[in-house]
């Protein structure tokens, strides 16, 4: 019994100690995977810092590709307008070069003409000299006895007579060259110039200041000189003329028309400046409010006129303008 008891004992302790060392060895497993878990929480965490990092460079990049995306289009129409202004300023190139071209070839033509005028201009001296000089020889002949023999001069001193008219005329034309215009004052002659009772004379009205006249004689001065090869030069000039008044407009508009009737070759010319002056607009000083255009005064003035033709009233049936009464009637 005792022995029994004895190996029941010495078996329960070898249990206990079987127990304990499980007991230690679960222990240490627990401990494992409490620190496996503590790895897997940091893990974790690490993992989802890691994913929000790769978020923000993710939407940093997608930003900078558009940013690049915009840099790329606003570089190419850069190059494009680049392109298109280069493109322009060749073309301006290559119309100066042409408007440069055709400077130097009326230059060289107005320099031919004036050689070929230079040239004329000697051979009339040469031709002139000449002349005088068989006067004076038939004048001496003349003079001179009938018995006597005709002197004439050597060949040499006519040759050297010929060199220094020759070298007088060339620095003649080189002073005529350099010298400023000669404006002559007044010339007296014995010869009678026809005279007209019935002159033209300018009109002139006693209800304008000379501020008014200057106008109307601006605007007559610059229609005179108008022809299609300065029209552009000169519309500038005029639509720069202070028309501001009933009466500067009426004037105008009457020098228009009968510039326009009196020259019909330059319709066309009158007809664009007409466009260009359409737009020209005064106050009317009878009616307060009321506003006069350079159009309306044009077509009233072109109805009054066709009223006068066709009653047979026209200004045109005198005796003064029966020349001018079919290019009138064209016009």
């Amino acid at each position: 019994m005792k022995e029994d008891q004895k190996n029941i004992l010495s078996k329960y302790s070898e249990v206990e100690l079987q127990l304990e060392k499980q007991r230690q060895r679960h222990e240490e497993e627990q401990q494992k995977n409490f620190e496996s878990c503590q790895q897997v929480k940091l893990l974790s965490q690490e993992l989802t810092v890691k994913d929000n990092e790769y978020n923000e460079m993710t939407f940093a990049l997608n930003i900078l590709v558009e940013h690049g995306t915009h840099l790329e289009s606003k570089c190419s129409a850069a190059e494009q307008q680049l392109q298109e202004q280069r493109e322009k300023q060749e073309q301006q190139n290559v119309e100066h070069l042409n408007q440069v071209t055709l400077l130097k070839k009326d230059l060289q033509d107005k320099e031919n003409c004036w050689e070929a005028m230079v040239g004329k201009n000697n051979n009339c001296v040469k031709a002139i000299y000449e002349l005088h000089r068989r006067l004076q020889q038939l004048e001496q002949r003349q003079q001179q006895p009938q018995h006597e023999p005709r002197s004439q001069l050597p060949l040499a001193q006519e040759k050297k007579q010929k060199e220094q008219f020759h070298q007088r005329n060339q620095r003649w034309h080189h002073q005529q060259q350099n010298k400023s215009p000669r404006v002559i004052d007044h010339v007296t002659s014995d010869f009678e110039l026809k005279t007209s009772t019935n002159a033209w004379r300018p009109a002139k009205k006693t209800d304008l200041t000379g501020r008014d006249q200057d106008v109307v004689r601006q605007f007559r001065s610059l229609l005179n000189k108008i022809t299609p090869e300065n029209f552009d030069r000169l519309i500038d000039k005029i639509e720069l003329i202070n028309i501001a008044k009933e009466d500067h407009l009426k004037d105008v508009v009457q020098l228009v028309l009968e510039k326009a009737i009196l020259e019909s070759k330059f319709s066309e010319v009158y007809a664009n400046m007409c466009h260009h002056l359409a737009k020209i607009e005064v106050k009317e000083t009878g009616r307060p409010g009321n506003i006069l255009s350079f159009r309306t005064l044009l077509i009233q003035s072109c109805q009054n006129e066709m009223k006068k033709v066709i009653d047979g009233t026209s200004r045109l049936d005198d005796d003064e303008s029966k020349d001018k009464a079919p290019t009138a009637c064209r016009g």
